[in-house]
C-alpha cells in the first residue's frame, strides 16, 4: 500500500548479540551463536578496536548505539559436527548390530572424549562441503580425526 512505512531490521545475529548483552561497554563480553554454522562476535566500541587476523577474515556490523561494532568471525559448521560424528559412531555400532538413541550416542561420546588424554586426539571440523570461511579461507578443508 501507498505510505506503508518499510523498516529493515537487524539481523538474527546482531538480534542475539544484543539480546546476549553484546554492547555492555565494561565488560565487553562475547558471544558466539552455535547453530548449523557458528557464528562468535566481540564488541568494538571504535573502527580503531577493530583487530583483524591475518587473512582478513569476518564482518563488522554496526550496532544500534553510535559509534559501536559487533566484530563477527563465522564458520562454516558448528553442531553440523555434531550430527557427523553422531552418524559415524551410529553406523559403526549397527555394523554390530546396536543402536542408540541421539541421547545415548551424545552421553558415549561425551564419555569418550572425557576420559581420552589430552591432546591425544585432535579433531578438525571442517564438515562442510564448502570448506571453510573462517578464521580461514580453504575450499578443500576437510573434517579428520588426527
Amino acid at each position: 500500500l501507498s505510505g506503508t512505512p518499510v523498516v529493515l531490521a537487524y539481523v538474527d545475529v546482531a538480534c542475539t548479540a544484543l539480546g546476549a548483552g553484546l554492547l555492555d561497554r565494561e565488560r565487553k563480553p562475547g558471544c558466539s551463536i552455535i547453530g548449523s554454522t557458528g557464528m562468535h562476535m566481540r564488541l568494538a566500541q571504535t573502527p580503531d578496536e577493530v583487530l583483524l587476523n591475518e587473512a582478513r577474515t569476518g564482518y563488522t556490523m554496526t550496532m544500534p548505539a553510535p559509534g559501536v561494532f559487533a566484530q563477527m568471525q563465522s564458520n562454516m559448521a558448528a553442531t553440523l559436527n555434531i550430527d557427523w560424528i553422531l552418524s559415524l559412531a551410529s553406523g559403526i555400532l549397527a555394523s554390530q548390530g546396536i543402536t542408540r538413541s541421539n541421547g545415548e550416542m551424545i552421553a558415549l561420546v561425551d564419555e569418550w572424549i572425557s576420559s581420552s588424554e589430552p591432546a591425544s586426539l585432535l579433531y578438525q571440523p571442517y564438515v562442510s562441503e564448502a570448506g571453510e570461511r573462517g578464521p580461514f579461507v580453504d575450499a578443500n578443508a576437510r573434517a579428520g580425526f588426527v
